[in-house]
């Protein structure tokens, strides 16, 4: 539970404060962008508890249905100023995609990819995305960075290290039946894909 509290609890307080930052800035975005990020934050917090007062160390998947599209928009202002003060332009790929999936896992995994790429990437841009793949989708995090050092994927014992974020990753996708893949080459940048996660059709898509 304590993985969970480190990389859920906190940039969930993260996102929070730039959500209300924003309503600040009457210009920044509009009134119904507010609403949606404030609404996909809200639930978060709810699973979040849900899952942390349940006392189990490792709960079971329990699917909803996601609209990726708020999910990356999230992310996106999450880090969006540890990108500005790295000098990185942060991209998420817009989407209406939906999908059937464990909502905290999901954010776990985005959340991971995306503070790993800015932190240890040494990249100028960061790209997140989802792809249709049949009846199923592909969760994409690229950069055009350094690339793993040998070593760097391994199993990193801080809470901080690079290596702890990925072996959350691949638990979680191993726990949810997702793919994992990891492409790194020196000086030209990572590129993570997660596939496997079933599509939700526009038309049967109902939030729980």
């Amino acid at each position: 539970m304590a993985s969970i509290k480190h990389d859920l609890r906190q940039p969930l307080l993260s996102l929070r404060a730039a959500i209300d930052r924003l309503g600040q800035d009457s210009g920044a975005v509009d009134p119904e962008t507010k609403k949606s990020l404030a609404d996909s934050l809200s639930h978060l917090y709810e699973l979040v508890e849900k899952r942390a007062g349940a006392g189990v160390d490792i709960p079971e998947p329990e699917p909803h249905g996601v609209r990726l599209g708020a999910l990356l928009d999230n992310v996106s202002f999450m880090f969006a100023e540890d990108a500005t003060a790295k000098g990185i332009t942060l991209e998420m790929v817009n989407t209406s995609l939906a999908a059937r999936a464990d909502p905290v896992d999901l954010f776990r995994v985005l959340t991971n990819l995306v503070s790993n790429a800015i932190r240890h990437s040494n990249s100028s841009r960061v790209v997140a995305g989802v792809r249709r793949r049949g009846s199923h989708l592909c969760l994409h995090v690229a950069d055009r960075g350094d690339g793993f050092t040998p070593g760097a994927t391994g199993t990193g014992t801080s809470p901080d290290s690079e290596g702890l974020g990925l072996n959350i990753v691949r638990e979680i996708c191993a726990r949810n039946g997702w793919d994992l893949a990891l492409e790194s080459t020196s000086q030209r940048g990572t590129h993570v894909q997660i596939c496997g996660i079933p599509l939700i059709p526009d038309s049967t898509f109902t939030p729980t």
